[in-house]
């Protein structure tokens, strides 16, 4: 009964250091935004088949294997870049947030206006110039 009572303490203790201890994780300032990610995963895919096509042209016999996995490489490694990049985003300092947060605005607007301007092109709207 001795025992008991002192491996019930020790559980307690123990739950009550870690319930402490978890308040010091680092908490992430500026995140990534959700286009830019989609535009990595979409670019990574494409990178990724791209060089699965070349090896299964190279290798015949590969073809099936490879592409049978090109997603899966792709998002391991889309979710890698996008993770190395959060870890560096992570370095900004807070007084620096609204810059940064600024910059990435700036970059998901051009990112549409891009996507805005070859979509206007292919439809053939009146008042974008070229065919794409």
């Amino acid at each position: 009964m001795k025992n008991l009572s002192r491996l019930f303490m020790i559980s307690i203790l123990m739950l009550l250091l870690t319930a402490c201890g978890s308040q010091g994780v680092a908490q992430t300032v500026i995140e990534l935004p959700s286009p830019i990610q989609l535009a990595i995963l979409a670019g990574v895919t494409f990178v990724v088949g791209f060089i699965f096509a070349k090896i299964a042209e190279a290798v015949p016999f590969l073809r099936d294997f490879l592409g049978r996995y090109v997603d899966e490489v792709s998002v391991a490694v889309a979710g890698a870049v996008v993770l190395s990049i959060q870890n560096l985003l992570n370095a900004v300092p807070p007084e620096w947030e609204g810059v940064a947060n600024a910059g990435f605005a700036l970059i998901v607007a051009i990112l549409a206006a891009i996507g805005l301007i070859k979509t206007a092109r292919k439809a053939r709207v009146p008042g974008f110039r070229g065919s794409a």
